[in-house]
């Protein structure tokens, strides 16, 4: 699960100027440690629960 701006972007479906303005701040913002320490944060919550098909 995406959340928004803690673990990732949720960006709007066939918007692509949307999705080019959230790798832009991505690598801009260098978010790629803080994505991840909230992953590893937060992946608790989801341990034992199937989430696909």
């Amino acid at each position: 699960m995406v959340e928004d701006g803690k673990t990732g972007y949720v960006v709007e479906t066939k918007k692509p100027e949307k999705l080019t303005e959230m790798i832009v701040r991505y690598f801009m913002n260098s978010m790629e440690t803080e994505f991840c320490n909230t992953i590893q944060k937060e992946s608790y919550r989801f341990r034992g629960i199937k989430l696909y098909k």
